[in-house]
Order: structure tokens, then sequence, then C-alpha cells
């Protein structure tokens, strides 16, 4: 029994690797194509399929309309707008073959965010199998084509000015060299656009003589969809003694990671009177004390001699 077990377990093994050389067989650069267009433009592209195995592979493009938040795809024409030039093409081994294709806006199509995605179906899988699946089980074998189309009407050179609704405000304003300085800033997406928020906010005293602090904003890389939105706290921990006495600039710059537009917020931390009057009382407090020390000294010795 245990012969027939490891036996077994060895055919398995073979069988993963030889799915996994299969899986690996293929590469596509690049995997993502964004662009910004006119309702009237016509783009054409291109994306490079590279077989790295030992045997040729004859490959059928298929352009689905793609739901990013969903990973659905969507079997229909009316939000297709990728026009490939191959029915089916045979990728050579060790070779690479270049596909192009052309990026065409429908007719009377909004102005927002649009995804496609070219599928590359070798001939011996099944189309309706590849539908059924989500996108992350076959993303090594597809090419993604977002496109942000622009409002011809528009005054400004990109989506929109008015692509988000941003904020800064000042949640806490700490204890100096004790309690961090706690803001939030809040990125709401007001376009018809899949936005990509990104910026940064500096902190700065314009009397102090050192470097701003900068804190990147979105890190993470969130897709923000239409309506979606951001907030997030943040701790300001540097802190220096002219900021106690004079306050800190903060200024917020946020992108939407389409076009160069951006959205500007700044606002004003004043000094901390609070802890000014607390160090002033403590400081007099001090010297009296001081004082009063020194006379009684003086005052004992007199009595003393």
């Amino acid at each position: 029994m245990p012969k027939y077990k490891w036996i077994t377990i060895f055919a398995l093994l073979f069988l993963l690797s030889s799915f996994t050389t299969v899986d690996a067989s293929i590469s596509v650069a690049p995997f993502k194509e964004e662009i910004l267009i006119s309702p009237d433009e016509k783009v054409q592209k291109t994306v490079s399929i590279t077989n790295n195995g030992a045997e040729s592979i004859k490959i059928s493009p298929t352009v689905f309309s793609y739901d990013p938040q969903t990973q659905a795809l969507i079997d229909t024409e009316n939000y297709v707008f990728v026009r490939a030039d191959n029915d089916s093409f045979t990728v050579e081994p060790k070779k690479t073959v270049k596909l192009k294709y052309e990026i065409i806006p429908p007719k009377n199509i909004k102005p927002g965010s649009y995804f496609n995605i070219i599928i590359l179906k070798r001939e011996t899988e099944s189309l309706r199998n590849i539908t059924q699946s989500s996108i992350g089980a076959i993303d090594s074998i597809s090419h993604l084509v977002v496109m942000h189309v622009e409002d011809k009407n528009n005054s400004v050179n990109g989506i929109t000015s008015d692509f988000a609704i941003t904020s800064i405000t000042i949640e806490e304003n700490g204890i100096p060299f004790i309690r961090p300085t706690k803001i939030k800033y809040i990125y709401q997406n007001t376009s018809s656009y899949v936005l990509e928020p990104m910026g940064e906010i500096q902190i700065f005293n314009n009397k102090g003589n050192y470097p701003p602090q900068y804190i990147k904003i979105n890190e993470e890389g969130t897709k923000l969809y239409p309506g979606g939105k951001i907030e997030k706290e943040i701790d300001i921990n540097q802190i220096h003694i002219m900021d106690i006495l004079n306050g800190r600039n903060i200024v917020g710059r946020f992108y939407n990671g389409i076009d160069e537009n951006f959205k500007q917020v700044e606002i004003k931390q004043e000094p901390n009177y609070i802890f000014i009057s607390i160090f002033c009382v403590s400081l007099g407090t001090l010297i009296i004390l001081m004082k009063s020390l020194l006379f009684d000294r003086k005052s004992f010795k007199k009595t003393s001699a």
C-alpha cells in the first residue's frame, strides 16, 4: 500500500509541474495600457506576446468588456472599444509576436473610464471556461486596456478640474514632545472616472530653518471608483520649538492619477497657546522659587553671623 501511495504522490507532482510549465509558456508585455483620449480620437497600440516554451502555440485574441470592481468579463459589443488586427496567429518557440490593436471610442460615449481586456486564448482552451473564470486566473495571458474619455467641451486639459472633493482637518493638536498631532485627509471621487489618488501633504514652518515633512497620499495605490471615498488619519510626530511659537502650515496637493490637474488644500495649525502659557507660568514659578530660596539663604547667613 505505501508503494502505491508514493507512486500517486509522484504522479500528482509531475502533473502539477507540467501545468506550471504550460502557464509560464506565454508572457505578455505590457500587462496594461492606460490612455486619456477624446471621443473623436483613434489610437493604435501594440502588445508583445512571447513564447517561452519549446513548442509552437496558436493564439486567437478575443476582446471583452471588463468590470474591475467585480472582476467580471462582459460579453457585449456595447462597451467594446478595442479592435484587434489578427483573428489568430502562431508564436514560434522562443519568439515574440506583436499584436496590433486600435482604441476607438464608440459614438455618443459619455466622459468616464472604460475597461476592455484582450484574452489571448490558445486553440486548446474553451472560451466558455474563460468567460466563466475570474480575471485573476487568466491575467498571465491577457492584456488590459483602460480608456479615459475626455469631455470635448471641457475647458481644461485633461478630464476635469473638479474631479474630487478634498479636505484636510486637524483632529487633535497633540501635546508637544509627548503626543503627536493627528490630521485627517478626505478624498472623494465626484467624477465619472476611475481615479488613482496620489500626491503629498507638506508640513512646514515659514520661520523655521528645517526642511518640510512630506507625507504621501494613498500609498497603497487604491483605485477610487465614482462616488468612492478615502479617509485617512495621520500622526505628525515631528515637532520643533518654532512650531510651538509660530504654528505650522499644512498643504496638500491631490492628483487624480490620470492627468496633471490637481486640487490644493491649505490649513494653518495655530501656535500652541496652552503649552506656551503653561511653560511661561512654570518658568515664572521657577524664577520666583529660585529668588525665594536665594533670599532665605541670605537671611539665614545674616542670622547666623
